[in-house]
């Protein structure tokens, strides 16, 4: 599914909920409301509230500018399970460690 082609918010959401291969219940679980609630607001029959789409931002690393309007200037995609570890275990090294990794990153895409 390209990400450019969401008509509404819960289209989005729901997209976020398949990258990270969560059903429902598991997603709603996370964001803290009932798995009839999510189903509503997948289908466009409902809005989410703004506590539930922080909480998508924060906990799936979303742009909210996507999410909400489906617009992104950097063409930036929601990021899957692995992508998401990566970055939060990347922001706890120290600077110089990141800039080993880094480095590690290039030599691995030259191979």
């Amino acid at each position: 599914m390209e990400t450019d082609k969401f008509n509404h918010v819960g289209e989005r959401i729901k997209y976020i909920r398949k990258l990270n291969s969560k059903t429902q219940i598991q997603f709603s679980e996370i964001l803290s409301i009932s798995q009839a609630s999510l189903s509503e607001i997948e289908s466009g029959k409902s809005k989410p509230m703004f506590d539930t789409l922080k909480k998508i931002g924060s906990t799936f690393l979303i742009d909210m500018n996507w999410l909400l309007n489906n617009t992104d200037l950097d063409k930036k995609k929601a990021l899957n399970n692995k992508e998401i570890q990566l970055v939060n275990k990347f922001r706890q090294l120290e600077e110089i460690s990141q800039d080993e990794m880094l480095e590690y990153i290039e030599f691995k895409l030259k191979r």
